[in-house]
């Protein structure tokens, strides 16, 4: 198994700007095959979906859609980057980063400051 780990909050991200998010399994370990969440308030309204290898885009808050991408260079060792763009008031907040391998699931929180 494995637990999440990631930045800690809060982390900074200025308005308009772009804001970087990442969390990464530990210990290292491939999670092409896992689902990664990333959400705000709700489980089932993600910021952003990754799934069976694919971006689903089509499960994400619309208003997210345009403004957000994965970033899965190293996701060979379990660490991705969510990356928002055009941040706006109300981006600030926690932001949830899931990684589950079948039923088993673990998170970390990350808060941000929009300045």
């Amino acid at each position: 198994q494995f637990t999440v780990t990631g930045l800690e909050g809060p982390v900074l991200a200025p308005l308009g700007g772009i804001l970087e998010l990442s969390c990464q399994l530990s210990p290292p370990q491939h999670a092409q095959h896992m689902e990664i969440r990333w959400f705000r308030d709700r489980y089932n309204q993600p910021v952003y979906l990754y799934r069976n290898g694919k971006d689903l885009h089509g499960e994400t808050i619309s208003k997210y859609v345009e403004r957000t991408e994965l970033i899965k260079d190293a996701i060979g060792e379990g660490k991705v980057t969510l990356r928002i763009f055009n941040v706006t008031v109300d981006d600030d907040g926690p932001y949830h980063c899931i990684f589950k391998d079948g039923e088993f699931y673990e998170e970390h929180i990350i808060e941000v400051k929009v300045t």
